[in-house]
């Protein structure tokens, strides 16, 4: 609303600029007066339209989420009945392998205490053997000529390294292999096969 006021002087409006002043405000009023109710019908339009359409869906929406609520309910309860049924299973199995690994563990050792004593003897032997290897280390450093045309020479290290490993390798499986024989019930043929497995441990190379 635009009001072109009259220029103040600093004195009281006289009647006839009151009155000049009403009839202009009146006037604004009533141009104004149309569009303010048109604007003000269409907002009511507005708000009773989604309030309509909120009776409508809200229930609705309402509804959906008890639904989901109650599914979700329903859902954590079978789910929490699952996770005691597996931690049930669980316990179960920690107790079965533990009543297995103790009695695996009882009858390993009643095996192995009436074993054939020849094998705590060849085990012995195979540690000493192990420890001999390591004493049996050796190499050996010449000049040696590389080129012949130009007589270039060279210094050429030469060691047992390999043959020593091998030897230890063997020593390994050996004791693997003797270990095993304790658990076997028949214990008539360890003598046999545990001089076998001497006899094929490789030698070592000299130099």
């Amino acid at each position: 609303m635009n009001i072109n006021f009259p220029k103040f002087s600093g004195a009281p409006l006289a009647v006839d600029d009151r009155t000049i002043l009403d009839r202009i405000i009146q006037k604004e009023k009533a141009q104004e007066a149309p569009h303010v109710l048109a604007f003000r019908k269409t907002t009511a339009e507005k708000l009773t339209k989604i309030e309509a359409a909120a009776e409508v869906s809200f229930p609705k929406l309402r509804a959906a989420r008890e639904a989901a609520i109650e599914k979700a309910n329903a859902a954590e309860i079978v789910w929490r009945k699952a996770c005691d049924v597996a931690q049930q299973a669980q316990r179960d199995l920690s107790s079965a392998s533990h009543t297995h690994s103790t009695e695996q563990l009882k009858l390993e050792s009643q095996l192995i205490e009436t074993a054939s004593p020849e094998i705590a003897i060849f085990l012995s032997d195979m540690r000493d053997e192990w420890e001999k290897c390591l004493k049996r280390f050796a190499f050996h450093n010449s000049v040696e000529t590389v080129n012949r045309v130009t007589g270039k020479k060279a210094d050429v290290t030469v060691n047992n390294r390999a043959s020593v490993m091998a030897r230890q390798e063997a020593i390994r499986d050996a004791q693997a292999a003797a270990e095993a024989m304790r658990l076997e019930p028949d214990q008539s043929t360890v003598s046999a096969r545990l001089q076998e497995l001497r006899n094929n441990l490789p030698a070592i190379a000299g130099l």
